[in-house]
């Protein structure tokens, strides 16, 4: 069965609906033996059993992909090839084709869909695995340099039969935060420019001035031209909270609008701040300063770690 219905867009269009994905829910359904969520193991698994890899799949669609449906549909995809026996056809252009194909056939020369997805998709695992399903009977992985999954015994899995993982649902704790780039409400290069020039300096300044850790500049500079829900950029980067906001010019006046989300995507707090001045560097590192010394009462009110002290806020 092919996809093409998905109505997937470009190659940076990222956002899950699950409205578009009606066809990978029907393949889903129809996969060898029926999955469902009753039919998650709680008990010790000592083989690897297609059936128990289903019951592992249906696992990780009720706790690791809510909301993420594409993602789902990616994983559900090559699972079930690989069980019929044909993962090592399971190469870019068949998943292209399945998953991503549409009027013009899936073209990995020009396309990276399935490679972008494909990396998503190991880190959703990884996250997953490294936290709720830390204990679950099997693990389902994507290893690199390939599409095929690999199916493990875990060795943590300690529970006896006929108990339940008491930490399936329990929730992430606060860990850290993730500055996403700035969006310059402008196609003007001095804009852009001045916008990712602050982004990078609030990383800086949150990473120096707050008692928490901090989502490095190098794994948040892939959403900069991506579209992506909040709750995926709190998962793939291990953080419980998200500052994301906006740079627009009127005049000789810059206005920085900042939100503070939750791993949900929950707006927990929203400001502004008023920027003048040459716009060089100087201006940058004041202005990041400012952003982060606004932040306080918001960190103590939702539970975040008190940050140290910094300088006076930027006065304009």
């Amino acid at each position: 069965m092919h996809f093409e219905t998905l109505g997937f867009e470009m190659p940076s269009d990222l956002v899950e609906y699950e409205g578009d994905c009606v066809d990978a829910i029907e393949h889903f359904q129809r996969l060898p033996a029926s999955i469902s969520a009753s039919s998650a193991p709680d008990t010790m698994v000592s083989q690897l059993t297609p059936e128990a890899i289903r019951a592992q799949l249906a696992r990780l669609g009720d706790h690791a992909f809510t909301g993420s449906v594409k993602l789902f549909a990616f994983l559900s995809f090559v699972v079930a090839e690989e069980l019929e026996g044909r993962g090592r056809t399971l190469k870019e252009l068949v998943i292209g084709d399945s998953l991503y194909g549409g009027i013009q056939p899936y073209d990995p020369r020009i396309d990276s869909t399935v490679r972008v997805e494909a990396r998503r998709l190991r880190k959703k695992l990884e996250a997953y695995y490294g936290t709720n399903g830390a204990h679950d009977a099997i693990r389902i992985t994507i290893p690199c340099g390939g599409y095929a999954p690999r199916f493990t015994v875990n060795a943590n899995h300690q529970f006896m039969s006929g108990s339940k993982p008491a930490s399936i649902s329990r929730p992430l704790e606060p860990s850290g935060i993730a500055v996403l780039y700035f969006t310059a409400l402008s196609l003007d290069d001095d804009e852009i420019a001045f916008a990712d020039g602050l982004s990078d300096e609030v990383i800086l300044a949150a990473s120096r001035l707050l008692a928490m850790p901090v989502a490095p500049r190098s794994l948040v500079i892939q959403y900069r031209k991506s579209r992506f829900s909040l709750a995926d950029v709190a998962t793939e980067t291990g953080s419980s909270f998200i500052l994301h906001g906006t740079v627009r010019r009127c005049s000789d006046m810059r206005r920085i609008t900042l939100e503070l989300s939750d791993h949900h995507g929950r707006v927990l707090w929203s400001d502004r701040i008023d920027v003048s001045g040459a716009y060089d560097i100087l201006d940058q590192e004041q202005a990041a300063a400012a952003v982060i010394q606004m932040l306080p009462d918001t960190i103590g009110n939702f539970g975040m770690p008190t940050k140290h002290c910094c300088g006076d806020r930027l006065v304009n």
